[in-house]
C-alpha cells in the first residue's frame, strides 16, 4: 500500500476558500493551529490529519499518492 500525504498546496487553497481561518479549520478536525501551521510549512507528515480528511470524504484533490 502506498503512504498519502497531503497536497500542501491544495490544502492552503481548501482552508483559504472555506474556513474562516486556519484555526477553525484546526478546531474543527481535532488540532491544534500550531501543529496545522508545521504541517502546511512541510515540518510534520499531518497522519492524524490525513485520517479526519479521509473519514470525511474530502476533496482527492487534497491528497499526494
Amino acid at each position: 500500500m502506498s503512504e498519502v500525504k497531503i497536497n500542501t498546496k491544495k490544502l492552503r487553497e481548501y482552508i483559504d476558500n472555506n474556513f474562516s481561518s486556519d484555526a477553525e479549520f484546526a478546531r474543527l478536525f481535532g488540532l491544534s493551529p500550531p501543529y496545522l501551521c508545521r504541517i502546511l510549512s512541510g515540518e510534520r507528515s499531518g497522519n492524524k490529519l490525513i485520517i479526519q480528511l479521509l473519514s470525511r470524504g474530502l476533496p482527492r484533490e487534497l491528497f499526494l499518492p
